[in-house]
């Protein structure tokens, strides 16, 4: 497992959960677009038997036990520019992908 988490997405995780007082994050990764795959996050309240739980100090991070090989090389971050701020996740191949689609259903 390789996956990283900068220090500005990891306070941006735990200020996320403290507000709303419960659950993890999700990392999901689909089949699909010019890189083969996309990312998104979302909350996650119930761990279930096809996760793996990942542990970024006060931060855990859920991802389907299937994806752990998808995983190495991967970043994310939270930026903040003129245009907003929100979650990065850069894949592998250094092409970003948005996080905010649908999750892992």
């Amino acid at each position: 497992m390789s996956l990283t988490i900068t220090p500005a997405a990891r306070y941006a995780f735990i200020l996320a959960l403290q507000q709303r007082g419960k659950g993890n994050i999700r990392l999901c990764i689909h089949t699909s677009g010019c890189t083969g795959l996309s990312y998104s996050l979302e909350f996650a309240d119930e761990i279930t038997d096809a996760d793996t739980v990942l542990s970024f100090g006060k931060v855990a991070v859920q991802v389907e036990t299937s994806h752990l090989p998808h995983l190495p090389g991967l970043v994310i971050d939270y930026v903040r520019d003129k245009t907003g701020e929100g979650f990065k996740i850069e894949g592998r191949a250094g092409v970003a992908a948005p996080c905010n689609s649908c999750c892992c259903n």
